[in-house]
């Protein structure tokens, strides 16, 4: 394959014409023509995702995805279980991963925003903004998805799309954590800084295919690995529109609508390749010389400098043209261990404990079925009783009548040990150190430290892994609100309000178009947002700051969580000075006696 993708077409994807040997049918809005050049291209598109596919199997170890997502749901049993077996699950892992994710992502970020790399000034106002879409949008939340398949899997992803039919019409940043099945990126990169291409993988209905590219989604047809073929004997299914076509799943009736032939569910794999492409081209502008003539020479610049973004879907280009994200790609990858120069690390958060877990549920279980083994106890009968095995079922309080000189005893085996019951909790204990949920951190601290403060001082230095899962997340949020901000620069054009609260005040927060180059607009997240601490300490600290005169009430106030802060506080000094001025009323009083 050419490096130069520009090669494989001759034109832009907007301006394709129908290969002059080929006979092709005259175009319709229905069935677009084939284009020049589009089988290659596509074929090269569909081969990047191969080539990342495999390299991401043998990194990520993909084969055990399946079986770590159902470990987390507490799916650690087989399905076909004896009758005597007793499927116990104690789902503790679930319950820690989620108590990281929860630390991890209690704080929302504080943003800065500087306008110009050659002035300080901040701009506290796009700061706002930035801050109401934020929360407006629950970005925290889908950072704590993503965060939560960093833990499962080997890494997760927070996506940014633009969609210019929602919120009325007017267009809007979408953020979304996306599933890590559907990443593929460049297999010889070590981080998403050095990739020099991702593919993202997206399943839909072809119907949705139609109306979301309608230029020349209408010509993609359904996968078969998808989808789910008709049953021509079935003459009443329900989802068949009109002449028995399928019409998507949102049929209701419109004449109009496209149709796919043989399909009860029609669905394709949409393949965008996010690449940056080296491809340049030439530009005619007007130049000054030294004397004010005007001239015009010939520059050459890059084609993409942005990247370029190719959507391919069954063999059929959707969209090729620049990359509509100002920052190179619009995907941030979040990881919670260090990589070791791969991108893909080879287990997970959960993997490195998910044996110690199926294990202490298979001893708990074996307690649990030894337990009824021992309550009903092992029958001793002589075989002239007159006792039939066969129809004999030690029923509580059963009435036996046994031959005259036979035997019959109910004898039980020696109580299991204390190690064996204790044995599943002794493996969670292992794991949970392994995890990072030391006995100092659950609160329980060592015998003789009943102090709060050395409690809290043992609990702080017990989340040394987590501050470093924290600094991780930092950097991939740093690099987030970058996508964010410069989404926000590309896509909001018009002055637009963000609801935004306050306490009980309501403050909306008015964004303005960016004039200028969006480039020069510096980002910034405070590093402290991801500094995990204990609250309790950390209230702790600010009342001590407090005593000591180092910190305004207000801070104090927001740290205690004190609703409407600001006014509290507000009243607070006023309060103070009334009560400094009747202090000198009352001492100038007594100078006057």
């Amino acid at each position: 394959m050419p490096d130069n993708l520009s090669d494989l077409l001759p034109t832009s994807s907007s301006s394709l014409a129908p290969a002059e040997e080929e006979a092709a049918p005259a175009p319709t809005p229905v069935t677009p023509a084939v284009r020049v050049g589009e089988s290659l291209l596509a074929e090269w598109v569909e081969q990047l995702h191969t080539d990342s596919a495999q390299a991401k199997d043998e990194q990520a170890n993909t084969d055990k995805w399946d079986d770590w997502l159902n470990s987390y749901w507490g799916d650690l049993w087989d399905k076909d279980l004896p009758s005597f077996k007793a499927p116990i699950v104690v789902n503790e892992l679930q319950s820690l991963l989620l108590q990281e994710v929860s630390d991890l992502t209690d704080s929302p970020p504080r943003i800065f925003i500087q306008g110009d790399a050659r002035s300080p000034d901040r701009e506290k106002n796009r700061e706002k903004a930035v801050q109401a879409y934020w929360k407006r949008e629950f970005v925290d939340h889908q950072i704590m998805l993503a965060t939560l398949d960093a833990a499962i899997f080997p890494m997760g992803f927070v996506g940014v799309t633009y969609d210019p039919t929602a919120d009325y019409g007017r267009g809007k940043l979408i953020t979304r954590a996306r599933s890590p099945y559907s990443v593929f990126p460049d297999p010889d990169a070590v981080d998403d800084d050095d990739w020099r291409y991702v593919v993202l993988r997206d399943v839909m209905d072809v119907v949705a295919i139609h109306d979301t590219w309608p230029d020349h989604g209408p010509r993609v047809r359904p996968e078969s690995k998808y989808s789910t073929k008709e049953d021509a004997s079935d003459t009443h299914s329900r989802v068949r529109g009109l002449n028995g076509k399928y019409q998507g799943p949102l049929y209701a009736g419109t004449a109009g609508m496209t149709k796919v032939d043989g399909f009860i569910k029609a669905r394709a794999a949409v393949l965008s390749c996010f690449i940056l492409d080296n491809a340049s081209e030439e530009e005619i502008v007007e130049r000054l010389n030294e004397q004010a003539e005007k001239s015009l020479v010939t520059v050459r610049r890059k084609k993409y400098p942005h990247g370029r973004l190719i959507q391919v879907s069954n063999g059929v280009v959707l969209y090729d043209g620049p990359n509509p994200y100002l920052k190179r790609f619009p995907l941030v990858r979040i990881n919670l261990q260090p990589t070791v120069h791969t991108f893909w690390p080879p287990a997970s958060i959960l993997s490195g404990v998910l044996e110690l877990y199926k294990s202490a549920n298979k001893l708990d279980s074996m307690v649990v079925e030894n337990g009824l083994r021992l309550n009903a106890g092992l029958i001793v009968a002589s075989t002239n009783s007159g006792i039939d095995p066969a129809t004999f079922s030690a029923i509580p309080g059963q009435i036996i009548l046994k031959a005259p000189s036979s035997e019959f005893e109910i004898k039980y085996p020696n109580p299991m040990s204390p190690d064996m019951i204790q044995g599943g909790d002794r493996l969670r204990g292992y794991a949970r150190n392994v995890l990072g949920f030391t006995p100092s951190r659950t609160g329980a601290g060592q015998r003789g430290n009943v102090s709060p403060e050395l409690t809290e001082t043992e609990i702080s230095q017990a989340m040394g892994l987590t501050r470093l899962r924290g600094r991780l997340l930092h950097n991939s949020v740093q690099k987030l609100v970058e996508v964010i901000f410069a989404g926000m620069a590309r896509f909001y054009q018009d002055s637009r309000i963000f609801p935004n609260s306050r306490g009980d005040r309501w403050e909306p927060i008015e964004w303005k178009p960016i004039t200028g180059k969006p480039e020069d607009y510096i980002v910034h997240v405070d590093p402290a947002s991801f500094q995990v601490r204990s609250r309790t300490m950390l209230q702790r600290l600010y009342f001590t700051l407090a005593r000591l005169n180092k910190i305004p009430d207000e801070e104090l106030l927001q740290a205690l969580d004190i609703p409407d802060a600001e006014n509290v506080s507000a009243k607070m000094s006023e309060q103070l000075k009334l009560q400094a001025l009747a202090g000198i009323a009352a001492k100038d009083a007594k100078k006057g006696h």
